[in-house]
């Protein structure tokens, strides 16, 4: 019964993805669309890690001390600092298309459903996390893989940002249409990368087979 709750872990991937796919085709989404989602996907993640990772490292006996101390706050940091440039990344993405912040009560407007749709898969994730026998270092890997896997995708993007500007010698960020395009395409390059399994063996474990 637990193991087939694993499959849950799914839900948040799949409802996201979904949703992104059905805003592309049906709400033409624009760049800043597609950033704020992943943006939601990202923060929802890492305060499940968080979360957990506090839990854990209290309940189960086989952390060190000083793991268990230590432990939250470091993936508390990690949370916080990726954030910086998932922000970032979201803010310039918004400021191109819609140029002003006293317009994002309109960009929020048509999102509320699919904001709830995202919180409540990531919910029922962390609940039947929760619930599950064991606890501990293998159970923390499969919930890293949520947080790590759009953590590279962040950093995916931030190398790329960073090896243009240093290329092109640029000394101001480029809100054209054309470089916010790249960025889209850079995203949905690297989350398509992340979400088939290439990044996993950085969490110490292989993808699952089908």
């Amino acid at each position: 019964m637990f193991e087939k709750r694993r499959r849950l872990a799914l839900m948040p991937v799949l409802v996201a993805n979904a949703y992104s796919m059905y805003g592309v085709l049906f709400l033409h989404w624009r760049v800043s669309d597609l950033f704020f989602w992943f943006w939601c996907e990202f923060v929802l993640a890492g305060i499940i890690l968080v979360a957990l990772t506090s839990l854990w490292a209290r309940v189960d006996g086989a952390f060190p001390p000083t793991l268990a101390r230590f432990a939250p706050l470091i993936t508390l940091v990690s949370f916080l600092w990726v954030l910086m440039y998932a922000s970032m990344f979201t803010a310039i993405a918004f400021k191109g298309e819609w140029r002003s912040w006293d317009r994002f009560p309109e960009f929020f407007a048509d999102k509320r459903i699919g904001l709830v749709a995202t919180i409540l898969s990531f919910a029922i994730y962390f609940a039947a996390t929760l619930r599950k026998p064991k606890y501990g270092l293998e159970e923390s890997r499969s919930v890293s893989q949520q947080f790590g896997r759009r953590s590279l995708v962040i950093s995916g993007i931030y190398l790329i940002l960073i090896f243009h500007y240093h290329f092109t010698g640029a000394s101001r960020l480029d809100l054209s249409s054309t470089y916010l395009k790249m960025m889209a395409v850079s995203l949905l390059v690297f989350k398509l990368i992340a979400e088939l399994g290439a990044f996993d063996r950085f969490f110490g474990r292989q993808p699952r087979q089908a």
